[in-house]
């Protein structure tokens, strides 16, 4: 989520994310990463009639939970997944500086990216 709202505030300072926009985000899987995260906050800005950006202008689900999403240990994976793979992109895979972005040590880093079966990168 901090990734979408970096993007935001790159974007439009003064609009900010409705609660089925966030809903939105975290629901989705996001196979094309940050760079599409980053496209659908660019056009989110522009789809959006007030300042508030709805989920339907990111051109997402509004995150309705099934059952299958209400599994606190496979969402829990995906968000930390999304978020690993988002961290190592903006540091172009450099551990230390991917670490520090999600606040962690680099050793949980590492012991995090082999429970989620992220390769490995460069120091």
């Amino acid at each position: 989520m901090a990734l979408a709202e970096h993007f935001l505030r790159l974007k439009a300072a003064t609009k900010n994310f409705s609660e089925q926009a966030i809903s939105a985000l975290l629901s989705h899987a996001w196979p094309g990463n940050i760079r599409e995260l980053e496209n659908r906050v660019r056009r989110a800005v522009i789809m959006c009639d007030g300042n508030l950006i709805a989920a339907a202008d990111l051109e997402l689900d509004e995150g309705t939970a099934t059952k299958q999403d209400l599994c606190l240990r496979t969402a829990t994976e995906r968000l930390e997944r999304m978020l690993v793979t988002q961290a190592l992109a903006v540091s172009r895979n450099n551990i230390s500086k991917a670490a520090k972005e999600l606040g962690v040590s680099r050793p949980h880093l590492y012991k995090l990216m082999r429970s989620l079966g992220i390769s490995g990168a460069e120091e």
